[in-house]
């Protein structure tokens, strides 16, 4: 009893559905904080803060914002030295992988695999593919106008399956597709994903032309961060997620002014 007082990810699995909101917003204050504590105090502060984020995402299991921030900081170069080839990167890379994503799963045929799935990524991975695989079917019945807006909470044709041996029944389906451009082909179509592209890429190129180092690097961190994100957990139209990115990106706008 006494060793599971110190078990930390123990005392995270106690208390998960509480702590896990709290851990994803961390992850996004981290960045105008990280940026905040880098200018004003010993830059070592900027780096363990930065670090014990991390370590939050990993002993809580949170894996789309623990490789948001990893993402997020292998771009802060680019974005402070190369901010027009960040956004051409930026631009192609969300292109190429929202067009070939629901291609890929399609095609995709995860059954010979279960079991390596589950043995090194963990079920909600596999529980991913299967929903992933189960959106693309279904946005290629009605690829241009999409099946409607938050069609997936309440889809009709979900269904039960056991992915392997031992498993409990998953749903095919279960709210939304925890992949905001998965989720864009099955409720909004082609049309809705080059509007959502598109806003995306007004952003990027926006971005790369604030003149202030510190905003657009830390803007630029942001944007990029939140892409694995939003494409491993969280619904469209999960209005205090995006609330959390619009509130974080004005702490970036905030943030002194250095060029």
């Amino acid at each position: 009893a006494e060793k599971d007082m110190f078990n930390v990810r123990k005392l995270l699995d106690m208390h998960y559905r509480g702590f896990k909101p709290n851990v994803e917003l961390l992850s996004l204050l981290a960045i105008p904080l990280g940026f905040y504590i880098y200018q004003t105090y010993a830059r070592i502060f900027a780096i363990l803060f930065g670090s014990f984020a991390l370590y939050l995402c990993v002993v809580s299991d949170i894996r789309a914002s623990f490789y948001g921030l990893i993402l997020g900081a292998l771009s802060i170069p680019f974005w402070h030295y190369r901010a027009k080839l960040a956004s051409f990167i930026a631009i192609g890379g969300l292109i190429i992988y929202a067009t070939l994503m629901p291609i890929f799963v399609y095609l995709f045929n995860y059954q010979p695999h279960t079991q390596w799935f589950v043995e090194h990524h963990g079920r909600s991975f596999l529980h991913r593919i299967i929903i992933w695989k189960f959106t693309a079917e279904k946005a290629w019945e009605k690829i241009y106008m999409g099946w409607g807006a938050m069609t997936s909470k309440n889809f009709p044709e979900v269904l039960r399956i056991t992915p392997y041996e031992g498993s409990s029944s998953w749903p095919t389906l279960p709210s939304h597709p925890h992949n905001i451009f998965m989720q864009v082909w099955l409720e909004l179509g082609v049309l809705g994903m080059a509007v959502l592209l598109t806003f995306l890429a007004f952003c990027f190129i926006k971005l790369s032309r604030i003149q202030s180092n510190t905003i657009r690097t830390s803007m630029g961190m942001l944007l990029t961060a939140v892409i694995p994100m939003l494409s491993l957990s969280h619904s469209l139209w999960h209005t205090w997620w995006i609330s959390w990115i619009v509130f974080t990106g004005f702490l970036c706008l905030l943030l002194p002014k250095k060029k």
